[in-house]
């Protein structure tokens, strides 16, 4: 609600344009407040529309893929998943940790062409560095003690879906560059195998 000393139409039909919900002028009576806030919160649920950097008219809920929210700033993050989930390459989300950047993956993953594979998620800060690649490439039957048997790792188990990498700063340098390599190439290898897939 707007609230004004002395308005004018114009005052009026600006303030609605900019989401005021109705537009009183003072002096007025507690009861006049009341049954406009409750009149506004009646209408409060309904989704409304912002109007995105794009251009384009967004309409903004409480439920989008998991997030609650509805300011302009959380309408500028889901305007930016809409327009990123159809892309095939990496994408790179960055946050202090408990902003939601799982939610975030969830929601670009959803939204893509490939919702229908799997969303495979790794937190690299929570598998021992001698682990790790392994747990992301996989390995082959012998490949060290322990390997019984053939393994597929989470980049291939995630193929035609989405690997979600949390933590990526904790994992050893050495393998964010097998990673990088994998990232530009598409192909990987299980550790102790000669052959690429």
């Amino acid at each position: 609600l707007a609230l004004s000393d002395g308005g004018s139409v114009r005052q009026a039909v600006n303030a609605v344009r900019h989401g005021a919900a109705d537009f009183l002028i003072k002096p007025l009576s507690v009861t006049h407040l009341a049954d406009r806030i409750g009149a506004a919160a009646e209408t409060f649920d309904r989704p409304t529309p912002v109007i995105m950097a794009s251009g384009k008219a967004t309409a903004v809920t409480d439920d989008f893929e998991g997030f609650i929210g509805n300011s302009r700033q959380m309408a500028a993050v889901y305007d930016q998943i809409r327009r990123v989930a159809p892309a095939r390459g990496p994408v790179f989300i960055t946050g202090e940790s408990g902003t939601g950047k799982e939610v975030c993956a969830n929601a670009i993953h959803a939204r893509s062409n490939r919702s229908n594979g799997p969303l495979i998620a790794i937190n690299c800060a929570a598998i021992p560095r001698d682990l790790m690649e392994s747990e992301l490439f996989g390995h082959v039957r012998g490949a060290f003690t322990g390997a019984h048997e053939d393994r597929p790792g989470a980049a291939e188990l995630a193929d035609g879906g989405t690997l979600f990498l949390d933590e990526i700063c904790e994992m050893d340098l050495a393998l964010q560059t097998k990673l990088l390599r994998f990232v530009q190439s598409g192909t990987l290898r299980r550790v102790g195998d000669n052959r690429e897939r």
